[in-house]
């Protein structure tokens, strides 16, 4: 007869699901191919214990071990070890193995292994930056990686110290147009991030670490190398939408000439090819739709009419900078002929519905504008960037406020 004094009750919640999914990742045994270790319990089982932990509780190093107490481990990793192998002690050594590996060849290698199991389509990627200030005294140090000092404030709020996150991701929508990336004051405190990133799966696929005063541009080609190494024949990137932070015609004429790559970028209103693109208008390629959509519940529903005005502009030559020399006094010469290229104009979208009175959105590109609305989704689809890793990462990490997007 069963006793139900030898019963033991666990509590499983949603770690299946995370374990499954590790499996079909391959996590543990990459870590454990990448890490030499002779500890007791490898170092990817602790990385998916620590993850496992992160998504639950997300306690303290040194609560990990308690937050096994309660847990079947044997269900959860496949092996019947005690709590007690969770220690801080053993996570500190794991994490520092990591380090010395490098934390970002270690990623890359998860997210290669990642993305060939779940079939991951990341033909498109698209980039953007954000910032998050902190609170807090922080003693520097020579071998520091971080320079800790104030800058430019995307918050609004000077007067704290932040760090900038710059993201390369994958599809999205409806695109942040004002308040584009200003260069940043050399007193900043903190790191930026370069992340390629499928919004449709909020999987990586590379990344790159800088200290905050590096410029976006100085680590835009590697961290798209890095993406396109790290697909291999699974995929290939067919186009790349930046936000004007990332303006360099040499950088769009490497991605169009060496990578076959298409680009989206916005430009800026004080460039001559905006005001050439709009005196334009008349003379490109039109195109126009409307969709409705129903807004409000009950007795407040109501039907409204989404209304989208483009037009394509082929072979504008006022865009001196965009070549394999970029901007310089060689735009200056007699003999100088500047490369064609082409743009589209949103004449009226849902956005400018909204905000009458800003400034026209004209979108610099390689890739055909016969069909100006193809161009315009190409880019809209961006907005994942701030809607997705920008604000979840900052809600994860333990601030002492929350962070605001401006």
């Amino acid at each position: 007869m069963l006793d139900l004094n030898d019963i033991s009750v666990c509590s499983a919640t949603h770690l299946p699901i995370v374990k499954e999914y590790g499996n079909r990742m391959g996590l543990v045994k990459v870590i454990d191919d990448a890490l030499d270790s002779n500890m007791q319990v490898s170092p990817g089982k602790i990385v998916m214990g620590l993850i496992m932990n992160i998504l639950s509780t997300r306690s303290p190093l040194y609560l990990v071990e308690e937050f096994f107490n309660n847990k079947d481990v044997p269900l959860l990793l496949g092996e019947a070890l005690s709590a007690a192998k969770f220690n801080d002690d053993a996570i500190g050594r794991v994490l520092d193995s990591i380090y010395g590996y490098g934390t970002w060849k270690l990623f890359s290698e998860i997210v290669l292994e990642t993305y060939k199991e779940f079939k991951v389509d990341c033909s498109i990627v698209h980039q953007d930056t954000t910032s998050v200030s902190v609170w807090g005294e922080y003693e520097p140090k020579p071998d520091d990686t971080l320079k800790i000092t104030f800058g430019h404030s995307k918050d609004k709020q000077p007067d704290l110290k932040q760090f900038v996150i710059s993201l390369l991701c994958v599809e999205g929508n409806l695109p942040l147009r004002k308040g584009r990336i200003k260069k940043v004051w050399e007193q900043v405190f903190g790191f930026k991030i370069w992340v390629v990133w499928d919004s449709a799966s909020s999987l990586p696929l590379a990344l790159r670490f800088a200290t905050i005063e590096t410029a976006d541009l100085t680590l835009a080609k590697e961290v798209i190398l890095q993406a396109c190494a790290n697909l291999g024949s699974h995929a290939t990137l067919a186009s790349v939408t930046f936000d004007r932070g990332f303006t360099d015609g040499a950088l769009w004429w490497w991605l169009h000439h060496e990578l076959k790559i298409l680009f989206f970028v916005p430009a800026k209103s004080n460039m001559h090819v905006y005001h050439d693109a709009l005196a334009s208008v008349h003379d490109g390629i039109r195109q126009t739709r409307e969709r409705s959509r129903t807004v409000g519940h009950g007795r407040n529903k109501a039907t409204v009419v989404d209304r989208w005005d483009v037009v394509g502009i082929t072979g504008l030559t006022s865009a001196g900078f965009y070549g394999p020399l970029g901007s310089g006094s060689h735009e200056h010469a007699k003999d100088f002929v500047a490369n064609p290229i082409n743009a589209v104009v949103v004449c009226h979208d849902p956005f400018r519905e909204k905000n009458p009175t800003c400034d026209a959105m004209v979108l610099l590109t390689n890739a055909p504008v016969e069909k100006p609305l193809t161009t315009y989704d190409s880019y809209d689809r961006r907005s994942d960037i701030e809607n997705s890793l920008f604000r979840e990462g900052k809600q994860a990490w333990f601030l002492q406020r929350p962070a605001r997007m401006k």
